[in-house]
């Protein structure tokens, strides 16, 4: 009787031992599934935009694009407040503006051109600065300012999309001669791709579009030689239209 009484024992024991077992596998088993289900949808974006080129042509964008566009700069982005086409263009410009004096110099109702971009709840975020620093020394210098301008915009607006005009040629400057300035414009928009680059925002090089016989601006397109006429402006808008870099035909998001 003693012997059976200890079988059974033992008996119980083992069953008891291989329910736990059983029952630690199951649940192993359904951590594993929950985890392996976790990782499958663990998902990121990457992009596949070039930022060390100019911005490609696109499809053409409607007049609702301005809706959610700003346009800041100096007297050059003037013409385009003046003669555009649109009634939903926002645009502000200070006519001899610096670059290193943007966040002080005052519009006409008191607010600075940094102040616009901090207030805008729009995503596309358009600049033209570099023609009235064309006469300093180091143009490097004016580079270096453009770049901890974009950094803060950037820190105040992540989502924001920064589009930088480079700088077109000019008929003549202040500072350099009708022989000169195609040389000094060409080694200056070097410096300005490098920080577009940097910075991982849009440069947009409208110098083709305007330069129709020659390096320079054409004279049809601008009344100074520098700034945009009616037609100019037109032409301006054309190449805006055309050059939009559309999210989804570069970012994808990637799933393990």
């Amino acid at each position: 009787m003693e012997k059976m009484k200890k079988m059974k024992n033992y008996m119980i024991k083992f069953i008891l031992m291989i329910s736990l077992l059983l029952l630690g596998g199951c649940q192993n088993t359904k951590m594993n599934a929950n985890s392996m289900q976790e990782y499958k949808t663990s998902c990121f974006k990457i992009t596949s935009y070039d930022y060390s080129v100019s911005v490609p042509s696109s499809d053409r964008v409607d007049a609702s694009y301005y809706d959610d566009a700003i346009f800041v700069g100096d007297s050059r982005m003037g013409s385009l407040d003046l003669y555009g086409s649109y009634d939903n263009q926002e645009v502000y410009y200070i006519e001899g503006l610096f670059l290193n004096k943007v966040s002080i110099t005052q519009l006409p109702d008191g607010d600075t051109i940094l102040d616009k971009i901090n207030a805008s709840n729009k995503h596309n975020l358009y600049l033209m600065f570099g023609l009235n620093e064309l006469g300093w020394n180091d143009y490097q210098l004016f580079v270096d300012q453009y770049d901890a301008f974009i950094k803060q915009i950037k820190q105040n607006k992540p989502d924001m999309n920064i589009y930088v005009f480079l700088l077109y040629t000019p008929d003549h400057t202040s500072t350099f001669s009708s022989d000169e300035i195609v040389d000094v414009v060409y080694e200056d928009n070097i410096m300005l791709k490098k920080m577009c680059y940097d910075n991982q925002v849009y440069c947009l090089d409208i110098e083709p579009y305007f330069a129709l016989n020659s390096s320079k601006i054409d004279d049809s397109l601008a009344f100074d030689g520098i700034h945009f006429n009616v037609d100019g402006v037109k032409l301006f808008e054309e190449f805006i239209e055309y050059h939009v870099v559309k999210e989804n035909d570069y970012v994808k998001e990637v799933c393990n």
